[in-house]
Formats: structure tokens, sequence, C-alpha cells
């Protein structure tokens, strides 16, 4: 298709919408001369922290086991062991405070961080992009005198399905979530007649 027949428009989408998802990323470190107390002082943690966390009505997912040679001057001195693990949820205050209060009873690090978990907005947002766009052009179109054919190329990124996170708070007074922004953009050619 002859590049100079062609009407090219961009058309963007966003709403601002607020998080409904929380993920609290949790690591328990525990440290020792010896290799197999580093990792038992780690498992420890962990499993004092799940148990808070699942008495607080939330679902624990094991993220895994990490071990680091801890070395002063070029000697071994140490391990440290991590092991992670994460809890999700759709955001409650109530379940969120549960959460965050069962963590300060821990000695464990831990992240919460807010998402948007909505399918249909992401699906909505290209096609509010789209009418968009061929709005545009037909302005430009009708400005120009001519008129709008068929759509002969959209191209479009994907954002993969996934949600931007907005936020990540490691305060125990975390209480609400901004709004998350949230965007799609679709660039459209239509012929010109």
């Amino acid at each position: 298709m002859d590049e100079q027949r062609l009407i090219t428009v961009t058309g963007t989408a966003t709403e601002k919408l607020p998080a409904n998802f929380v993920v609290i990323s949790v690591s328990a470190v525990g440290e020792s001369g010896v290799y197999e107390q580093a990792v038992t002082a780690a498992e420890q943690l962990s499993d004092g922290a799940v148990a808070e966390l699942k008495s607080a009505g939330v679902d624990v997912r094991a993220a895994g086991v990490s071990v680091n040679v801890v070395s002063e001057d070029k000697k071994i001195v140490g391990y440290r062991a991590v092991k992670k693990f994460s809890a999700e949820f759709i955001y409650d205050k109530a379940v969120l405070s549960k959460a965050l209060d069962a963590l300060s009873k821990s000695k464990c690090e831990w992240r919460v961080s807010f998402s948007l978990k909505n399918a249909d907005m992401q699906e909505k947002l290209i096609t509010r992009a789209v009418k968009e766009a061929k709005a545009s052009a037909q302005t430009i179109a009708a400005a120009a005198g001519v008129k709008l054919g068929a759509l002969v190329k959209a191209d479009y990124a994907s954002s993969g399905g996934h949600m931007p996170m907005r936020m990540s708070l490691s305060a125990a007074n975390v209480t609400e979530p901004e709004e998350i922004t949230l965007s799609e953009t679709v660039t459209c050619s239509w012929e010109i007649k």
C-alpha cells in the first residue's frame, strides 16, 4: 500500500482506578557460622511468620530459599540464608491490617505492593484507544476533503496482561493504596479515498 494514501493516527486511552490487589513480599533471614544452622534459622523465622499470616486469614505462597557465603578478608566466616514467600489477596483494609499486624510480630523483612487486577480493563482501554484514533482520522480526512477508507494496519505493543505495580511500602502504617493510572496506545492506518 502506498504510504501517501494513508492516514495514520495514534489513539491513547487512560483510566485512573483504585488499586485492588495486595502482594506482601516477605524475606526470613537466618545467619550463622554453620550452614545448616543458618538455613534452620531462616526456616523457623519463616514458619512463624507463615503461621501468623495464616491465622490472619491470608494465603501464603512459597517463593524459594537462597544461601550466600559471608566472607571477611577472603575467608568464609558464615552463611546467610534467605527464605522468601508472599501473601497475595484482594485489597481489604481489615485483611491488610491483620496481615501487617501478624508480620509485625515476626522478625522478617517485608514489603507491601499494590496493583490492579482487572482483566477486562485492558481490553476496554484498547477499544477506547482505537475509537479515539478513528475519530481523529475522520476529522483529519474531512478537513483534507477526503474520505476515510478501510483500516489497513493497527500497531499495538501488548503490556502482557500485567497491570503495573503502583507503590511499595514497608511501614506498618499502610492503610490505603493510591489510584493507578492505566494507559493503552494503538496506532492505526486507514486508506483515504
